[in-house]
C-alpha cells in the first residue's frame, strides 16, 4: 500500500503543470522534433534524425519510449513529457525500495520525498529530455542487482536492465554501473555471475553494432 502511495502522489506531484510551459529550446525541442522526424517514417527508427541529417547524439530509447504515446495523442507539451514523468514517479518508488532493503522504512521514506522535492527532479528528470530514463534504468538495475545477490530469478532482469543504460543516453553508463552497486554489493557477484553477462552486453551493444555496420565511420567515430 505504501508503495502505491508513493507512486500515485509522486506522479501527482510531477505532473502539476506538465502542460503548461512550452518546450524548452535546448532538449525539450530538439528532441520533440527528432521523435516527429520518426514518426514522419522518412528516416526509419533505427537511428534519430535531427535538423537534416542523422542524430549521433544520443541512443534512441527515450525516442522509441514516446512514440506511442505521441502516436496516439499528437504532438504537444504533456505528450512529450509523460514518459518522463512516469519514469520518474518510478525511480522515486524504488529510492523508497532500495532504502528500504538497506537502512529501513523510515530513512526510505525520508529519502524518497526529499529527493521528489528538490527542483532539478522535476524540472530536469520529468522533462522531455533523457535524464529521467537514465536515472531510471540506473535506479532499477541497483534495485535488481540487489534483489539478485539473494534469488537468481532477477539476474536476467537485472542484465536486461543494466544493458538497456547504455541506449538511455551513452554506453559509458553501462560500462562504470558496476561503481554505483560498488557499496552495496560484493564485486565478486558479478565474476560470479559472468555467465550471465552476455545478456547485458548483447542488450547494450546490438544497436550500436547495427549503427557501425549501417552508417560507419561517422557513426564510429562520434559515439567512440
Amino acid at each position: 500500500m505504501t508503495d502505491l502511495a508513493i507512486f500515485v502522489f509522486s506522479l501527482f506531484f510531477l505532473s502539476l503543470g506538465v502542460n503548461q510551459f512550452p518546450l524548452r529550446n535546448w532538449d525539450e525541442a530538439w528532441y520533440a522534433q527528432v521523435i516527429k522526424e520518426m514518426l514522419s517514417g522518412k528516416h526509419g527508427y533505427l537511428m534519430p534524425f535531427w535538423n537534416g541529417q542523422y542524430f549521433f547524439d544520443k541512443p534512441p530509447l527515450y525516442f522509441w519510449l514516446n512514440l506511442p504515446v505521441v502516436k496516439l495523442f499528437g504532438m504537444g507539451e504533456w505528450q512529450l513529457r509523460i514518459v518522463s514523468v512516469i519514469l520518474t514517479a518510478l525511480s522515486i518508488l524504488l529510492i523508497y525500495k532500495i532504502s528500504q532493503k538497506l537502512v529501513g522504512n523510515s530513512i526510505a521514506l525520508f529519502s524518497s520525498l526529499i529527493f521528489l522535492i528538490l527542483g532539478q527532479v522535476k524540472e530536469r528528470l520529468a522533462a522531455g529530455n533523457l535524464d529521467g530514463l537514465l536515472v531510471f534504468l540506473i535506479l532499477l538495475s541497483i534495485y535488481l542487482c540487489l534483489k539478485s545477490t539473494k534469488s537468481k530469478k532477477y539476474l536476467i532482469p537485472f542484465m536486461i536492465s543494466w544493458g538497456l543504460i547504455a541506449l538511455a543516453k551513452s554506453w559509458l553508463y553501462f560500462v562504470i554501473f558496476p561503481i554505483f552497486t560498488y557499496p552495496f554489493v560484493d564485486p565478486k557477484f558479478y565474476v560470479k555471475n559472468l555467465k550471465y553477462l552476455p545478456i547485458a552486453i548483447i542488450t547494450a551493444f546490438s544497436w550500436y553494432i547495427v549503427g557501425s555496420i549501417k552508417f560507419g565511420a561517422p557513426f564510429i567515430n562520434w559515439y567512440l
